[in-house]
């Protein structure tokens, strides 16, 4: 178990905000924030290597688990069968993350979906439950606290380092 540094919220297009992680509440592993883009692989026959062409459509999984301490036995099992009824399933959103720091650092991932949250009683704790919370959602957009790109526009945050790098480096030299 390690302490998080993400707060995670679930906002429905309505606005209502399901709040599923804290900063410093303890989870199973660092999380992790990948894309998956869709591929077409093709080979022609008789060639030594296939090819590959991304086809778009880049979505990123998010799996995390959070663990909880409670009061009773009887907290954690209504804890178990509460907590995903009262999740936003069926719902698209956005997912915003905030990294938690002296100044705090926001993102919003767009088009996301609760696939599921499994919540158990864990073996951990006596009143202690694990709920593994599933999420899949789109394009990372920057909110606020990115000090370390200030005065660059949002666009040129994906653009390859050797990119960023050369056009610092020669404004660096205008200057």
């Amino acid at each position: 178990m390690i302490s998080s540094l993400y707060q995670i919220d679930f906002i429905t297009a309505s606005g209502t905000i399901t709040n599923l992680l804290n900063a410093n509440d303890l989870i199973d592993k660092e999380i992790d924030f990948p894309f998956q883009n869709n591929v077409e692989n093709f080979c022609a026959i008789g060639a030594q290597w296939g090819k590959s062409k991304a086809k778009g459509g880049a979505r990123r999984p998010i799996a995390f688990g959070r663990y909880q301490e409670h009061t009773s036995h009887a907290e954690a099992a209504t804890w178990c069968l509460m907590h995903p009824a009262l999740l936003p399933s069926m719902q698209a959103g956005k997912v915003r993350v905030t990294i938690a720091g002296s100044t705090p650092v926001v993102f919003d991932l767009l088009d996301a979906v609760i696939i599921g949250a499994i919540p158990v009683r864990s073996p951990d704790g006596v009143f202690c439950t694990f709920t593994a919370y599933h999420l899949e959602a789109g394009k990372l957009v920057p909110v606020s606290g990115l000090a370390y790109f200030s005065g660059m526009p949002h666009s040129w945050i994906p653009t390859a380092a050797a990119s960023l790098s050369s056009t610092l480096a020669a404004n660096h030299a205008a200057a």
